[in-house]
């Protein structure tokens, strides 16, 4: 046994282990005007291609996303060569990053006077070429005296700000942000800057840290009434998840009966969390409130252990929380739960255990085959779920492997690509293979169609230039590129836990902003937030790391007030949202005089209960069980919503191969299934429809019905109310 002399020794071995790993060691002297060079050269870059491309090609949506792969793909790497040339440029730089910035700006007043066509193009075009040749031309013809003005880095600065102005939402220029965001980032500031939470006692650290977590779950976890769900349309949205999920747990297995948009893994691991919630509209806000909980407290353990600054990682959280949880502007995840952790989950997942990786190097092992069955279980789970997923693991082992002297970073990257794919490969095989065992003969065909769908073009929306959405674009790729010299240069030591975190999240925000490339509304920016947030904390972490360097204190003390001033404004903006949803929270109605709208017990009775969403569905079921046994597989043809509710209350499936109506509408392959399963049905089968069928049916639906008319004679056995209850009979 140990002695307490070892013990003693151990622990002191891993504090002074975890101190190296949480402060960087000094870096040599760092020149603002170097990072700024290279971040505008990576602008530049991407500007001139994707100005030419646009100018050849014409603007369309289709070349959205081809443009944001150019823009990790070519501007990444064509801005870190074209900025390491700049720099022989010397104190040229800075004139050419203020020229480039100002055409810039030039191009985004065309913009915004309406003029989106070449004009606008070839001025874009016009800033890339300036940012690329300008500090050649510069120190060819210019004096030294006039380069190494400090003018010109005031320029750039007020270029920038000019530029970022029209991206920002109207509103946070009201009195009323004003008067909450100036004092909430006087305050940030000041604290973020000097109050250093020192605790001796571990006990009393973890007990405050474990009360915090808590307090975000309870704060995420919001309730509403069911006035409040039923005007919001919640169950639109909730059907295309509990229309197939409600097939498969009646009977018809995902991959051989069942198909959906959003994965086929999912459907079995809904299923899964069925058998603890009930299954129906109030057991799905149920769920999404405790997912969506659990995420927040993932978020800010990440931040928490990347940054070491409790503080920080608690505001990053709550910023994230005002503008995704309280979102009543765009929804929340009652009305878009695709928007939530059941798409966007398992990226916060692989960036954990990566920082637990990072964190204790000691569990290397078992963190990374954690990780692998990560991205197998979202290789399984949605198609979309495992982009996300890989291209976060795939950043964090590009990054690391740049950050290594060891001379096989190809090797490690390539190594590290082969296993995700590799993981991906063997989950999709033995998820087809169990189904085939347990289920029957799968068939990938309907689910590659919704895939094909949408990668077509299906569904989408033009990027709106002036907002949110491309603000965040930039400053995602700024992120990457910042990243990029960080781990390149080797002029700035990041701690590997800080580092490996930075670049998990940035790689989660450049993939899942695709999925606001495909359909370019503000509520599709909800998903995007929380990485983005995380990963300018991240930043900032990183700039008050350097305090007491002389050569970046001072523009590193003015990004972090940018970025103050920005989450004060966030959440100054969200204010009248968070004090209108406050009284639904969890932690409102747990807390003694909290304001909360009703006693946490009773809002989960009613929720758990399964209110009814839609009147109709009342009488629909009173019919079903008279005149259908229990649990007997239904024909139903109804409004779409109206016939996911009415199978799922009355515990029973459809007769047809139909999940649900909108969604199965959506892919060409429904209606050669659906076809097959009208013909084989019996002559004496009862028919539940609505009495508005004529309008209220979907395409599948009015098929299926027209065939069976074509079939039978259809007689009506009950006629009343909203509902018809029909018989097919032998003409």
């Amino acid at each position: 046994m140990a002695t307490t002399a070892q013990r003693r020794r151990t622990r002191a071995q891993r504090q002074q282990t975890r101190a190296s790993q949480a402060v960087p060691p000094a870096a040599p002297r760092v020149d603002a005007s170097e990072i700024l060079a290279y971040l505008t050269a990576t602008a530049a870059v991407f500007i001139a291609v994707g100005a030419a491309i646009i100018a050849v090609v014409g603007p369309g949506e289709d070349w959205e996303t081809r443009l944001w792969v150019i823009a990790v793909v070519v501007g990444l790497p064509g801005g870190f060569l074209l900025a390491r040339r700049q720099q022989r440029a010397g104190a040229a730089t800075a004139m050419g990053v203020a020229l480039s910035t100002s055409a810039l700006m030039l191009g985004i007043v065309v913009r915004w006077a309406g003029d989106g066509g070449h004009a606008f193009n070839a001025v874009l075009a016009l800033s890339g070429v300036v940012a690329v040749v300008g500090p050649f031309l510069a120190a060819r013809w210019v004096p030294m005296t006039l380069l190494r003005h400090r003018g010109w880095h005031a320029v750039t600065v007020m270029a920038l700000a000019v530029l970022v102005l029209p991206f920002l939402p109207p509103a946070i220029g009201t009195e009323r942000v004003l008067w909450i965001a100036v004092p909430l980032a006087v305050v940030m500031f000041a604290a973020l800057r000097t109050v250093r939470i020192a605790i001796p006692w571990r006990g009393a650290r973890t007990a405050i840290e474990v009360v915090f977590g808590v307090a975000v779950f309870l704060l995420v976890f919001r309730t509403t009434t069911v006035e409040q769900a039923v005007s919001v349309q919640s169950a639109y949205s909730a059907n295309f998840f509990l229309g197939p999920v409600n097939a498969v747990v009646h009977g018809r297995p995902a991959l051989v009966d069942t198909w959906s948009q959003y994965g086929l893994g999912m459907l079995y691991g809904l299923r899964s969390m069925f058998w603890v919630v009930p299954l129906g509209y109030g057991g799905f806000i149920l769920l999404q409130a405790f997912l969506t909980g659990a995420q927040y407290v993932l978020f800010y353990g990440i931040l928490r252990a990347a940054t070491r600054r409790p503080l920080l990682a608690a505001t990053a959280t709550l910023v994230a929380i005002s503008r995704q949880v309280f979102n009543t502007a765009y929804g929340t995840y009652f009305e878009f739960p695709s928007t939530g952790p059941l798409r966007f989950g398992a990226p916060y997942l692989v960036i954990g255990l990566a920082v637990l990786g990072a964190r204790r190097p000691g569990w290397a092992r078992p963190v990374r085959a954690l990780t692998l069955l990560a991205v197998a279980v979202a290789a399984v789970w949605s198609f979309e779920s495992f982009t996300y997923t890989i291209v976060t693991a795939l950043a964090i082992t590009v990054v690391e492997a740049l950050a290594d002297d060891d001379g096989h970073r190809l090797r490690r990257v390539v190594i590290g690509a082969a296993s995700y794919v590799g993981a991906a490969v063997a989950g999709v095989a033995l998820f087809t293979l169990a189904v085939a065992v347990f289920a029957g003969n799968p068939d990938w065909g309907p689910y590659i169609d919704y895939i094909k769908l949408y990668t077509r073009g299906f569904g989408q929306l033009p990027v709106t230039f002036f907002g949110q959405g491309p603000l965040m674009g930039a400053l995602t790729i700024l992120s990457a590129a910042a990243l990029l010299w960080v781990v390149l240069e080797r002029r700035v030591t990041i701690p590997t836990v800080t580092r490996v975190a930075l670049a998990g999240f940035t790689g989660f925000a450049i993939a899942s902003y695709t999925y606001y490339l495909g359909r370019s509304v503000d509520n599709n920016l909800v998903h995007l937030l929380p990485p983005v947030v995380a990963y300018l904390a991240l930043w900032v972490s990183v700039l008050l790391g350097t305090k007491g360097r002389r050569a970046v204190a001072r523009p590193a003390l003015a990004v972090v007030a940018i970025l103050v001033v920005a989450a004060a404004l966030t959440i100054g903006n969200a204010w009248r949202e968070v004090r209108a949803g406050w009284g639904h929270t969890a932690l409102a109605q747990v807390i003694p005089h909290g304001g909360g709208a009703s006693s946490l017990s009773s809002s989960l009775r009613l929720w758990w209960g399964n209110p009814v969403m839609d009147a109709d569905a009342l009488e629909g079921g009173q019919l079903l069980a008279r005149y259908w046994r229990p649990h007997q597989p239904a024909l139903i043809l109804a409004r779409p919503d109206l016939t996911t509710e009415l199978l799922m209350r009355s515990g029973r499936r459809n007769a047809l191969p139909i999940g649900h109506p909108s969604e199965d509408d959506l892919i060409a392959s429904s209606a050669s299934r659906i076809a097959r399963a009208v013909d084989a049905v019996p002559a004496g089968t009862d028919i539940l429809i609505g009495q508005d069928y004529a309008n209220g049916l979907s395409p599948l639906q009015a098929e299926a019905l027209n065939a069976l008319s074509a079939r039978y004679r259809i007689d009506v056995v009950k006629k009343g109310g909203h509902f018809l209850v029909l018989r097919t009979v032998e003409p």
